[in-house]
Formats: structure tokens, sequence, C-alpha cells
């Protein structure tokens, strides 16, 4: 797996802590323990005690205290946790996985198609901004004809295409820091990873010293905004996130 070269180790602590539960429900938990016992990521008492458990939630608990353990011990390992499960051909196979891998793909690696290099790249943008300018220097009346016609341009519309966020999404609120998940954040779930920990808007807002705001909305900001704004242009859903009720 040597496209998991390219993902920081970061992100993938931050990806095997948020899908801990899914790995737990992995639809071959035998080889998943075996395959970090022989890449020695866990010990071998710890293997026979969990691999001999034959209650099926209880050994499910089981491994995601493991893997919990796992990967606040040994996060230096994490890459070889993700390469060892993707690279083998049966576990592979495992429809779970197979998710995982997916959503790994498409969150932290660029498109197949995204072959230029950064700085290529800024040429490009620099390029036809160039040659943009040069257009509408030249017709200086396309923009009230099209209004004529009633085909009114939309820069909004475009601008918001070259500024989408990407996810997970770099936030902070007063001095946190975090990284916000797309698909927890929709399903009302902790959704914000921060300090080894993941948090609601809300606590996390609470975590900054901010609880007195009381508007997580706009006191969680990222380089495009609040949060607020990032939900009024579809960027994010509208999730409600309840407020723990404070005991007087």
């Amino acid at each position: 797996m040597e496209e998991l070269d390219f993902i920081e180790l970061h992100d993938l602590e931050d990806f095997l802590h948020h899908h801990k539960t899914d790995l737990s429900r992995v639809e071959r938990p035998d080889l998943l323990l075996k395959k970090m016992r022989d890449r020695r990521l866990i010990r071998m008492d710890k293997y026979q005690e969990v691999s001999g458990i034959q209650e099926e939630a209880e050994k499910k608990e089981a491994i995601y205290q493991l893997l919990d353990q796992f990967a606040e011990e040994n996060p230096q390992s994490i890459k070889l946790f993700w390469k060892c499960l993707f690279e083998d051909p049966e576990l592979a196979q495992c429809p779970t996985l197979r998710s995982l891998l997916s959503e790994l793909r498409s969150e932290y690696l660029p498109r197949s198609d995204d072959t230029s290099t950064p700085g290529k790249e800024e040429k490009k943008k620099e390029k036809i901004k160039h040659l943009a300018g040069a257009s509408h220097a030249e017709q200086p009346s396309s923009s009230s004809s099209a209004a004529q016609r009633g085909q009114t341009s939309s820069p909004m519309k475009k601008a918001d295409k070259q500024t989408r966020p990407t996810f997970p999404l770099s936030v902070t609120c007063g001095n946190l820091r975090g990284k916000l998940h797309k698909n927890d954040f929709k399903e009302g779930r902790r959704c914000i990873l921060a300090q080894g920990r993941s948090f609601t808007p809300i606590e996390f807002e609470e975590a900054a010293g901010m609880e007195r705001r009381k508007n997580w909305k706009t006191s969680i900001r990222c380089s495009h905004g609040t949060l607020a704004s990032l939900i009024k242009a579809g960027h994010l859903p509208r999730t409600h996130f309840a407020r723990r009720h404070q005991r007087s």
C-alpha cells in the first residue's frame, strides 16, 4: 500500500480514532487479531486473551478497547497497522475494510486525474486569471448583453466551487485547534478530533473556554469562515447537537 505513504501520520491516526467502532465489527476479527499479532502490534498474551472470547458482543468490545489502547500507546505504528490490514488479500475482501479504504482514499488522497504539482497548479491558475482579465477587457459589453438575454452570470457560484472546503476540515475555537469530520457531523456524533479526543461542536466550544457564547456555529471557525457560513453555503448539513444540562 504505497499510497499510504502519501498520507500524513496524524491523518492516519485521526482516521483510526474515528473508525475503531467499525473495525471492532469487521467480518473477520480473527484475521485482524492475527495480523496485529504477527506484525507485533499487540503482545501475545493480549492476542490470546481477546481471541479466546466466544461471546460476539463481548469480543467486539474487547477489540474496540484493544484498538483504543494501541492508538494511544503506539501512534508511530499506525501507518504499519493500516498497511497490514489493507495488504492482506483475505481481510481486503471484507466489506468493512473495503469501505474504509474507499473513504480513506477520498478524504486524504488526490484524485487520480490530478497529476499537477502545486507549483504548476498555481501557475495554471495565474494564467487562467490573466486570460480571463484580458477577455473581459476586450469585451466590456458581454455582461450587459447577457443580462439583456436573461442569462445573468453567477460569479458567486464559480467562487464557491473554487473555495469548496476539503474534509477533514481544520477548525479553531479560541486557541483550540482540531479536525472536523463531515460524516460524523452529519450523523450528529462527536466529529471534531483535538488533543487525542473527540468532541461534538458544543463540547469543542466548551473545551476552548467559549461556552458562554452558546453558539458553536459562530464560535468555531475555519479558513472559509464560521461553521454557520459553511452550513448556509451547503458545505455542511444542518445538524442538531444537544447541549448538556449543567447541574445547579
